[in-house]
């Protein structure tokens, strides 16, 4: 576990894990965080955004009050939406240094998170680093899978091209940003949210990657992933929707429209185009008078 000596009032590293109703998954990622080595030397903080609409997960943060005072823990008072839940972790960041991971992901050892922060702190000219990622099966056993989103042999630098040729090179979680970078998620963006903050945080910076496995990515339905990640999806954004008071027929519409668009999206993205794909994004918040969420 981290020693308590090493939680400050601005410590080196904020690890932000939003979460949603996976208590299960989100013990295995907090033990994943607290085991790892660099943070008994620079001091670190664990952020747990709680975007669940029951207590097993308040009831879970509870047992950690006596382990370690390093994890600082938010309940939102409704259902925010995943995106507006990313944006609240970061909100909360008090490190230089800040890296996402998923309820229901890990890291693959002890040593992963130092690997990461080490090259960062060795070149002073990058502004994030990033790694390899292994895929697991919801049992946490490793699985083979098609959807690598990046695989190097050395180390590579991305920047901006690779994002509009790759609309997710990187995918979510995992990387360890500068703090003062300041960039923050587009809460229109719906389902390639991870996508446009990569893209921005490349048009002014670079993104390393190193050829090693520093994370551990969890898949729930291997034959069927892609499918049932959108209509995951458009489930929870249905009943977040519905509960913000959407009329039924308009909420409907939207959700054919994001079903839709998720397949033009894969048309537009091969044009390589950010005005394009730009474009596209703020006719399709026009059309249903989405407006962006002010960044406060």
């Amino acid at each position: 576990m981290l020693k308590d000596k090493n939680f400050c009032v601005t410590p080196e590293i904020s690890i932000l894990i939003p979460t949603y109703n996976r208590p299960h998954y989100l013990q295995e990622c907090i033990e994943s965080c607290l085991s790892q080595d660099c943070l008994y030397n620079v001091e670190g903080e664990i952020i747990i955004v709680d975007n669940s609409d029951n207590h097993e997960t308040a009831l879970l943060m509870e047992s950690y009050k006596t382990i370690s005072p390093s994890i600082r823990y938010y309940h939102n008072d409704q259902n925010i939406w995943m995106i507006p839940n990313w944006n609240k972790a970061l909100d909360m960041v008090a490190g230089k240094y800040f890296i996402f991971l998923s309820d229901d992901d890990k890291f693959c050892d002890h040593a992963s998170l130092r690997l990461l922060y080490e090259k960062l702190q060795d070149d002073v000219s990058l502004w994030a680093i990033a790694w390899q990622r292994i895929y697991i099966n919801a049992e946490g056993k490793k699985i083979d899978t098609e959807k690598v989103l990046l695989n190097v042999e050395k180390e590579i630098h991305l920047t901006s091209k690779d994002f509009l040729s790759n609309n997710n090179a990187l995918g979510f979680g995992g990387t360890l940003f500068r703090s003062d970078a300041q960039i923050r998620f587009d809460e229109t963006t719906w389902l390639f949210a991870d996508w446009d903050y990569h893209l921005q945080f490349t048009q002014k910076y670079v993104i390393k990657v190193i050829p090693h496995y520093t994370f551990m990515y969890r898949i729930h339905e291997v034959k069927s992933f892609k499918e049932q990640s959108l209509f995951t999806v458009l489930k929870r954004q249905y009943n977040v929707y519905k509960k913000l008071g959407y009329p039924t027929v308009k909420l409907l519409v939207i959700l054919l429209f994001k079903l839709v668009s998720a397949i033009v999206w894969k048309l537009i993205t091969k044009t390589n185009s950010h005005k394009i794909i730009s474009f596209y994004v703020q006719i399709s918040n026009r059309i249903f008078g989405i407006k962006k969420t002010r960044s406060s």
